[in-house]
Order: C-alpha cells, then structure tokens, then sequence
C-alpha cells in the first residue's frame, strides 16, 4: 500500500521561504557582526601597541634624564665638597694669618678697668697695677697701640713678643696679679674665642680635662696622663665631646662613692677653677701653659 505524499498549502510554502531567508539573513548578518568587532579589536590592538610604544620610549627618554640628573647631582656633589674644602682652607689661611697678628696683643679686663671710663685713666690703672704686684714698669715705647674693646676690656698690641719684653713677662707672670682685680689673657681671633669657650664648656662637664692656648693654637688633654690634641675647627670639638661623653659618665658615675649625699657633691662641684686645675692638669702641662712665645 503506497503512502500518500502530504501537500501543502500556498501559504505553508510562504512561510517557509521566509524561514530560508530568515536564516540567510541572520547568517550574513552574523558574518558581519564578527568581521566588524574582528576589525575593531586590530584597530584598537594596534592602537594600544602604538601607546605602549611611545611610553617605552618615554620611559626610556626619563630614565635616561634620570641618569643625566643623578651623574649631574653626583658632579656638583663633589664640586660642593671641593669648594667646601677650599673655604674651610681659606678661612683656616685667614684666622691663621689674624692670630699671627694678635701674637703680640694682650687682653686686659676686671672689674677695676670696667670703672674707667677714659681710656688714659685705664693706661694708668694698668701701670700702676702692674708696678704694685709684678715689680714691672712697662715701657711705653714697647706699646704700639692700645683699644678699649665693646665689651669694656683693654687690648693692647706690643712691639714685640720676644722673651723678655714687656709682653712676655706680663703674661708669664700674670699669676701674680691674683686678687688684684685685674686680668690678662692671650688675645684671640673672635673664631677661636668660641671655639674655645665651647671646650671650656666641655671641661665644666667633665668631658675634658684640661684646656689651653700655646702660640694662639687651642690644646686638649683628654685625661691627666693623655698628650695634648690640637682643635683647629668647630667640627673636631663636636667629635671630641661626641667621643669623650660615654666613657667620661661612665667613670664619673663608677667613682662617686654609693653613700654621697647631695651636699658632699654640691661642695665639689663649688670647687675653685685653680684647684681643678691643679688636680687635672699635670706638671707637665702647667708649665706649657706659661711657654714663653720665641
């Protein structure tokens, strides 16, 4: 028995045409849709290697900007140390020079010169004061100049520091003028002058033992035994107190006997200047604090 073919109608067959071409349609519409973000995404790949390009090559120009600067900071770093070097030289020339000039100068202060407002009556006091206690008269043709400082202190500058002139036995034998009221010292380049005060300030705390002046150059003795050190700048008494601090408290603290009290360490600490002299300096260094100037 054969099988009856199934026939459609117009309007079957119309509707499947449009499906055929439905499909059709969606498929070349897809094809496009891909080709276009195909295209899309290459342009925008290519764009973004073109970027990336440029910022290496930006990055590389930094860098080697970065290396120019930092070889550039690296030269003017060591043009400043030189340069740094060369005042530091110039100034040492300079302060060596103005304290070679001051050799010959003394200072003279007190509270009695502080009275005397004219400086003629001042010259008088000093040469009365000298004649009284060191058996000296000055020669007033060794006086080369004489200035009453701002700060009410006498300098006067000698003709000549040579062993026994005026200027050597006045300072030589400044001890004698003890209780009189007046004082003499070594005539300082205002450089000097703080350097020095800051070591005394190192001697009150215990950091040093001693200091003094020899021909104008600052020296340091660490302990009662050690050679004396030279302190030329500002820079070397930062080191010096940096280094001495530790060990110094350190043995201050080890000696002071566990039942002291606070009176006992006050009456030590008023101790006169000239007794902690003679305590700490040895007799060695007592005498190169009177060297006479040759």
């Amino acid at each position: 028995m054969t099988k009856k073919r199934k026939v459609c109608s117009p309007s079957q067959e119309g509707q499947r045409d449009l499906c055929s071409e439905l499909k059709e349609f969606i498929v070349s519409e897809n094809a496009k849709c891909v080709k276009e973000i195909k295209d899309s995404n290459d342009r925008r790949l290519a764009a973004l290697e073109e970027s990336l390009s440029f910022a290496m090559d930006s990055l590389s120009a930094v860098s080697e900007r970065q290396r120019s600067a930092d070889t550039d900071i690296i030269q003017l770093r060591k043009e400043t140390a030189e340069l740094r070097h060369r005042l530091q030289q110039l100034e040492l020339g300079e302060d060596q020079q103005q304290q070679q000039k001051r050799l010959t100068c003394l200072v003279f202060s007190g509270p009695t010169l502080q009275a005397q407002t004219r400086r003629e009556d001042a010259a008088s006091l000093i040469r009365s004061l000298v004649q009284h206690h060191l058996k000296h008269t000055l020669d007033s043709s060794q006086v080369k100049a004489m200035i009453r400082l701002k700060n009410g202190k006498i300098l006067i500058e000698f003709t000549s520091a040579a062993p026994g002139s005026d200027r050597d036995i006045l300072f030589r034998t400044k001890s004698k003028l003890r209780g009189s009221g007046l004082f003499i010292a070594k005539s300082l380049t205002p450089r000097r002058q703080a350097i020095f005060a800051d070591l005394l300030q190192l001697k009150r705390e215990g950091l040093i033992c001693s200091v003094f002046t020899r021909s104008g150059d600052i020296l340091v003795c660490r302990s009662r035994d050690s050679a004396p050190i030279r302190i030329a700048d500002p820079e070397a008494v930062r080191q010096l107190a940096g280094a001495g601090a530790p060990g110094r408290r350190a043995r201050r603290h080890a000696q002071l006997p566990e039942g002291e009290g606070q009176g006992n360490r006050s009456q030590r600490q008023g101790e006169s200047s000239e007794s902690m002299r003679e305590r700490c300096c040895p007799r060695h260094l007592l005498r190169a604090m009177c060297w006479r100037p040759r």
